[in-house]
């Protein structure tokens, strides 16, 4: 999932795939490299 990793999104990894973007995003999990929303946001805001 390095391109996942570099900052593409899950949801279109998933479409690109054709996978549930649901079920990617379990496996980021489950895989223990997916992003943490709170800091993905805070990391844009000035």
């Amino acid at each position: 999932m390095s391109r996942y990793r570099r900052g593409e999104s899950a949801a279109r990894i998933a479409r690109e795939y054709g996978v549930n973007p649901a079920w990617l995003s379990f496996k980021l999990d489950e895989w223990g490299i997916r992003r943490d929303r709170h800091r993905r946001r805070s990391a844009r805001e000035p």
